[in-house]
């Protein structure tokens, strides 16, 4: 079978990954938060960003969720081209995730 824009086959079965990047760079100012990443993620999979403080994570995290856009390279969601489908991606996935900043998630004492 012959998988359609969206990855999807007739049979309904998925090819495409779930998150495919291709040379994906973001810069702040003269700052370079990302450089030149590859990354393909495949459906029905755990994938957790880990690195040091300040490596990227959360700047390519944004990126996927249509949150910014790279300035450099290509990303795909879900078989669809971002930042085309940035719009409708965010709604569903601002409802789904949520960004929290690092520190103790203990619960209080009580």
């Amino acid at each position: 079978m012959r998988p359609g824009p969206d990855g999807l086959t007739v049979a309904g079965m998925t090819t495409s990954p779930a998150i495919l990047t291709s040379g994906v760079g973001n810069r702040f100012g003269d700052r370079t938060a990302l450089d030149g990443i590859d990354l393909e993620v495949p459906r029905v999979s755990a994938f957790g960003f880990l690195g040091a403080n300040g490596a990227g994570e959360a700047t390519l995290i944004r990126l996927l969720l249509g949150l910014a856009e790279p300035t450099s390279g290509s990303t795909r969601l879900l078989g669809r081209e971002l930042p085309a489908t940035r719009r409708s991606s965010r709604r569903v996935h601002q409802a789904a995730l949520r960004l929290e900043p690092a520190g103790d998630h203990r619960p209080a004492p009580g």
